[in-house]
């Protein structure tokens, strides 16, 4: 994700994802490299706030580690 600023891409992709909620969808943001995590254990409400939250946690992701699609997927 370093290489030609690959994170930057990713996170404003994800960012773009949750602008285009409305309040009828639940989301989840899985952030993974070598493991996989997430902020919240059950899917979101699209609400102003939760979409706020998850934005500022994508804002604030650090890179390191490899690419484990099968943690993600998990």
């Amino acid at each position: 994700m370093s290489r030609q600023d690959r994170i930057t891409l990713a996170q404003e992709a994800a960012i773009s994802v949750i602008n285009a909620l409305t309040i009828a969808d639940h989301f989840g943001v899985v952030l993974f490299s070598n493991d996989a995590e997430t902020p919240e254990t059950l899917l979101l409400s699209a609400t102003k706030a939760n979409k706020q939250k998850m934005k500022d946690y994508i804002n604030n992701i650090k890179i390191g580690g490899g690419t484990n699609f099968y943690a993600g997927f998990k």
